[in-house]
Order: structure tokens, then sequence, then C-alpha cells
């Protein structure tokens, strides 16, 4: 699938997703409020539901965009001792290790349960260490890596 179908189909998911879950929202609130007789055609704001899911499903999806990222390192195995460290603290899980690569898996958030399956990996050479991935993952990954290099 190419980059702009992906972008499409990301953004078109993410529209769908936050639809559902407002409208689900929208009318247990409804139904919770005393003395209000539900009638779903006249009580949901509809334009409210989707311009709210406008927003954050084509929008939102540029959080999620590829990125790839290079650290410079000096020491290998001090680096991989740090990475696992971090990793502790983010919202990633190893799953795969080697010598040289890890992949990551975010852990359970509800846009990775159907949204997209991708995973950020690691490759650590002599003397960098490439991130590839989805960019939310990515960013903050670097950021906790950055703050202890």
């Amino acid at each position: 699938m190419g980059k702009n179908n992906w972008d499409i189909g990301l953004r078109l998911k993410l529209f769908i997703a936050t639809f559902l879950m407002l409208l689900a929202f929208y009318i247990i609130l409804l139904i919770i409020i005393p003395g209000s007789d539900f009638d779903f055609r006249h009580d949901i704001d509809w334009q409210f539901l989707i311009v709210l899911s406008v927003i954050f499903g084509f929008f939102g999806a540029n959080r999620y965009k590829k990125m790839k990222i290079e650290i410079p390192i000096t020491d290998k195995a001090a680096f991989i001792v740090l990475l696992k460290d971090c990793v502790q603290y983010t919202r990633l899980k190893i799953i795969s290790q080697d010598n040289d690569a890890f992949q990551l898996k975010p852990k359970l958030v509800w846009t990775e349960l159907w949204l997209w399956n991708e995973k950020v990996t690691v490759t650590i050479e002599e003397n960098q260490a490439i991130i590839k991935g989805p960019g939310i993952y990515v960013e903050k990954l670097k950021i906790m890596l950055d703050a202890f290099l």
C-alpha cells in the first residue's frame, strides 16, 4: 500500500473510530440524564459529532506518520542497557530482541487494536542507533534517550 493510501486509510479509520466512540458516549449521557425522553434522530447533535470526528480523525493521524531518526552513540553495550531502561517508562514493550536489533510494540492502547499494526524498530550499529516507526512513539523514545545520553 502506498504512503498516500496508508494516510487516507488511517485517517478514515480514525474518523470512524472517533465517531463511533463519541456517538456511544453521547447516547449514554442522554440516557443517564434524568427526565429526558431520548429521541435518536432529534436529540443527537450530528454536526458536532462529525466535526469532532473530522478534527481528530484527519488531523490526529499526523501523529502516526512513519518516522526515522538516527542517534549517535559511543558505547553500544551501554546504549542497549539504557534503551531497556527507557522502554520501561514509555508505553512501549520489547517484543523481540537480537544483538543489534529490537522490535517494540505499544502496550494496549485503543488505536493500536485495529488501526495499525506497526512496530517500532531500533537497530544498533557501531556508532549510531536507528529508530523507525510511528512518529508519536519514536519522538517519545528519542526524548527519553536524549535525557540520559
